[in-house]
């Protein structure tokens, strides 16, 4: 795309107020507005709080300790007492959670994402009664034939999960022999093979027992971005399928089905937020411009009884040393530092002048402006 074009674009847009031209650590970018007055609002708000005296009485930390740890029977560690006590006495507490305690230290799901987040491979000898389990392949149809065995076998006849509602796929990525989408026909083919009753729409064919996701919110329909559910009827006399979003039933026009994809398998991205009973996590060197600690981490948190990894271990190792994780491009930081509360804001609504009082050309624009 030609720069001219996307400097008339922002130009627009930000005439128009829906961005905001700031600057970061003295580099020159552009928000959207809602985030920006979000971050401005947040800082607010926490320096309203920093200026203040704590919104609850004073609690003396060393008798209330011991009378929770009586009402509750639980004992606290020393550096559990001493969050705690840091908790009640600042204005705006922040801990950072570091220690894995015994109640947790039983589960290789949280001791392996600890590995993972401090950039160490995690413990791959298979355990009697462990949570966290690794299947090597190293060719991809080796590992989509282990992964489709352990998704319909294996982890039903040893966990007695459900293989489509239990069970939950997560990939680094959509495209690819072990990607998102390859992976939703296999899984189908094998777990709820299409039948008479189906349709098929938008590179899909969607059959009673399929289990989907909405793709974008809905909110005539009250379902979201994310939401999944299992296709409960087809009435092709009507042009209608129907789904059962946890119990809720709510219908779909053939015609409004591009809001539905196959969820037997998703992307770790699209699952941010959400917990699955078992998850899988297929990983090749083919996800190589997606194998990231970050991504990595979220996708082994997401399961709550059981995570399995399939897949080369060189593509485990690639995902725990690339801490690569891009920067977060947020004024947040500088709002909250003294000096600048109460200062007016440097934002402008034109595109921003350069040192010389000219306005930024196309050539200069990838380099004065982060989007």
């Amino acid at each position: 795309m030609e720069p001219e074009l996307i400097e008339a674009a922002l130009g627009l847009e930000l005439r128009d107020g829906e961005l905001v031209a700031d600057t970061v650590d003295g580099e020159a970018c552009v928000f959207l507005a809602g985030l920006y007055r979000s971050e401005q609002s947040i800082a607010e708000r926490i320096g309203q709080l920093s200026r203040r005296h704590p919104p609850w009485p004073a609690i003396d930390a060393d008798r209330a300790i011991p009378w929770v740890e009586g009402r509750t029977g639980l004992a606290l560690a020393p550096s559990q007492a001493t969050a705690l006590r840091r908790a009640v006495a600042a204005k705006v507490p922040v801990i950072r959670l570091t220690e894995v305690f015994r109640q947790a230290a039983a589960s290789r799901i949280i001791t392996s994402a600890h590995y993972i987040n401090r950039g160490q491979m995690p413990e791959l000898a298979a355990a009697e009664g462990s949570d966290f389990f690794f299947v090597p392949a190293e060719e991809p149809e080796d590992a989509v034939r282990k992964l489709l065995a352990v998704v319909s076998t294996r982890i039903p006849a040893r966990f007695e999960l459900d293989p489509v509602r239990d069970v939950q796929v997560l990939c680094p990525m959509n495209r690819g022999g072990l990607g998102a989408r390859a992976l939703n026909i296999e899984l189908q083919r094998m777990l709820n093979p299409p039948g008479p009753e189906r349709v098929e729409r938008f590179g899909w064919t969607f059959g009673p027992g399929d289990k989907v996701m909405q793709v974008a919110s809905d909110y005539e329909r009250d379902v979201f971005n994310g939401d999944l559910g299992i296709v409960i009827a087809i009435d092709t006399a009507e042009g209608a399928l129907t789904v059962s979003f946890d119990g809720r039933a709510v219908e779909y026009g053939f015609g409004e089905l591009n809001e539905l994809v196959l969820a037997y398998a998703t992307t770790i991205h699209k699952a941010q937020g959400s917990e699955y009973p078992a998850v899988v996590i297929p990983l090749a060197t083919q996800h190589y411009v997606m194998l990231a600690r970050n991504l990595l981490y979220t996708g082994v948190t997401r399961g709550k009884q059981l995570v399995v990894i399939v897949g080369q271990p060189k593509a485990l190792a690639m995902a725990v040393r690339n801490n690569g994780a891009r920067r977060r491009w947020t004024k947040l930081c500088e709002c909250l530092r003294p000096s600048q509360r109460g200062q007016p804001s440097s934002r402008h609504s034109g595109p921003a002048p350069r040192q010389d009082g000219e306005r930024f050309s196309g050539s200069g624009l990838n380099d004065r402006f982060k989007a």
